[in-house]
């Protein structure tokens, strides 16, 4: 396969790769083409789960799923940036492949190709009759075969592709400076913070409450950034989106609550009592007590509130009132009542009920 390489170590392309076992091969192929420093600017294969999961700074669900062959696909391209890249691109693969060990299931593969523009994400399902030898050269073929259609448009593009290209709007939700779009109009003065992954009947509530409670119309914010995992890529994005159908969605890059305050100005925010406890963490102030009352001082001074809504923590019903909170902040709070709205439903929950 090195003619696909010399291709692409021929255009002005250049990445990083993250693998994990599934796909060594095609890795093989960039490592050992002469001049392969003109595409490859870094590589990892995570083979283990744990490996993946500090690769990823996440838990992950399942390793051989799209969504985490999208995540490593916009770790890769953030690394890539990172590392100056002229024309950045990140390539991630994981795959579940023969083995000489009882395997639950089809043996799979899923890749993701991210650029600044485009989400490409793909997978193929494998044969078990064949040898892991014969699978690999099956998904070697197949992710030389994106690589050629994605990137360098001399191929057909594989079977079952799955694409979203980004408009202006949202390829600045990847950029450094903050940045918010809505997809319906809205003041941004009433919005419940979250990933919406999924979105559920908890969330409905609480933002039903949260109107009730301000006589504002609520939307939801959906921060494509975060401190420490990938950002959202942009098949992502519009899943998400599109699946909130009762209220505005904003996507912004506003991964702290000091940048949300400046981006939305004496807006209310209702969140649960662990987005505040996470909101008090002194990591996010780089453990500094002076920066972290600075934060709650200038989050006061921009007028915003935090409408907090209490949940279940094992056995009992945690409230805003059950928490040690620096004084700043808690004057920044308005607690919500078990009386007036509680839900236990979890994202985290319901995910796992739907594992295969």
């Amino acid at each position: 396969m090195h003619s696909h390489a010399n291709r692409l170590a021929a255009s002005s392309w250049c990445g990083v790769f993250y693998v994990t076992g599934g796909g060594i091969s095609f890795l093989a192929d960039i490592l050992t083409t002469p001049g392969a420093s003109k595409t490859l600017l870094d590589a990892s294969i995570p083979y283990s789960t744990s490996a993946l999961e500090d690769l990823l700074h996440v838990s992950v669900d399942q390793a051989v799923a799209t969504e985490t062959a999208r995540s490593l696909g916009m770790a890769a391209y953030q690394r890539a940036k990172q590392l100056n890249s002229p024309q950045p691109f990140g390539f991630g693969v994981t795959a579940t492949l023969t083995t000489d060990r009882e395997k639950k299931g089809a043996t799979r593969a899923h890749w993701a190709i991210q650029t600044q523009s485009d989400t490409w994400a793909f997978e193929l399902e494998l044969d078990t009759a064949e040898s892991r030898e014969a699978q690999e050269q099956t998904l070697n073929e197949a992710c030389w075969q994106s690589i050629n259609a994605v990137l360098l448009q001399s191929a057909p593009l594989p079977s079952g592709a799955n694409h979203q290209q980004a408009d202006a709007n949202w390829q600045q939700l990847l950029a450094h400076s903050p940045h918010t779009w809505c997809n319906k109009t809205h003041a941004g003065q009433l919005l419940l913070p979250g990933a919406f992954n999924p979105q559920h009947a908890g969330h409905r509530g609480m933002l039903e409450t949260a109107e009730t409670i301000t006589g504002l119309p609520g939307a939801y914010e959906l921060c494509v950034r975060n401190v420490d995992k990938p950002n959202l890529d942009y098949l992502t994005m519009a899943e998400r989106v599109s699946a909130i159908s009762d209220r505005p969605v904003w996507l912004t890059n506003l991964g702290s609550f000091v940048d949300k305050a400046e981006a939305f100005p004496k807006a209310t925010f209702a969140v649960g009592i662990d987005t505040l406890q996470r909101v008090a963490e002194a990591r996010f102030y780089r453990d500094s007590a002076a920066e972290m009352a600075l934060a709650f001082r200038h989050m006061g001074e921009l007028g915003i509130r935090f409408l907090v809504f209490g949940r279940r923590q094992g056995n009992r019903f945690v409230t805003c009132d059950d928490l040690t909170l620096p004084d700043a902040l808690r004057r920044l709070c308005e607690p919500v009542s078990e009386d007036q709205y509680r839900s236990d439903l979890s994202s985290t929950a319901l995910r796992k009920a739907r594992k295969p």
